[in-house]
């Protein structure tokens, strides 16, 4: 009996060492050996390039990162009747500002009900859970700005080249380049876990950014006369559906 405890606990360190062993050297290859790299400039888009949700957003960029230099980006955010968010979500380290300029934008903040009216402004911290809705019956229409701009110009397209359904270990790669996290599970045990499965994902083959994906969601909304080669163009008027081609 004493001997299969003892075998028990020596089991129980083995695995634990193994555990400890590959989460570290896994997160050392991945985040200190061979990080991955920036993605590229041409893969986010300029002003005037817009997109449309399946859950009723609509989109228009006004100032995008690329042209602040990553301070913000600026883009008008409009919600069909019966439009919202896909899901409540949170920003870790980005503060987000709608200023509705017609209709009315309910948004939840941390579960309580704010109705922003033409003229008013909402501004949500960093760190605070949200998901906009328009309740009425006519479309809303507002300026949005998120500061600083991140990486969220391409978290749209990555998403909608993964499909309506992204592997687990796809989402933990997502959320942790592009710094949006669904509200639950909660965004601490999140970012713990994309921290510890990141490196699991990249060695059977996910990546946190496709340049193919990038490439269709920018090619798909260009208009004609437009550069067919969206990494050779740079100041083109653009609208497309996320999702389109998936």
């Amino acid at each position: 009996m004493q001997r299969s405890r003892i075998s028990g606990k020596k089991v129980v360190l083995a695995l634990s060492t193994l555990l400890v062993l590959y989460f570290g050297l896994g997160t050392t290859l991945h985040y200190v050996v061979f990080p991955e790299g920036e993605p590229p400039d041409w893969a986010y888009a300029k002003s005037g390039f817009a997109f449309e949700t399946s859950t009723g957003e609509r989109f228009r960029l006004v100032r995008s990162a690329v042209e602040t230099g990553g301070e913000f980006a600026e883009s008008h955010f409009d919600l069909l009747p019966g439009g919202h968010a896909a899901r409540e979500h949170v920003h870790p380290r980005q503060e987000e500002r709608f200023h509705v300029l017609s209709g009315t934008l309910t948004v939840i903040v941390n579960g309580e009900e704010k109705v922003v009216s033409a003229g008013q402004t909402l501004v949500v911290p960093p760190g605070t859970r949200h998901q906009p809705f328009n309740r009425s019956s006519v479309e809303m229409r507002s300026l949005a700005e998120i500061r600083p701009a991140g990486k969220l110009g391409l978290f749209f397209g990555q998403m909608a080249g993964a499909g309506p359904k992204p592997a687990f270990l796809q989402m933990m790669l997502f959320v942790r380049a592009y710094d949006v996290y669904p509200a639950s599970p909660p965004p601490a045990l999140m970012r713990v876990l994309s921290f510890l499965l990141a490196p699991t994902a990249r060695m059977i083959g996910y990546r946190s950014f496709y340049p193919e994906y990038a490439e269709r969601f920018l090619r798909s909304a260009t208009q004609p006369g437009d550069a067919a080669d969206p990494r050779m163009s740079s100041e083109s008027s653009r609208r497309t559906p996320v999702g389109a081609g998936r």
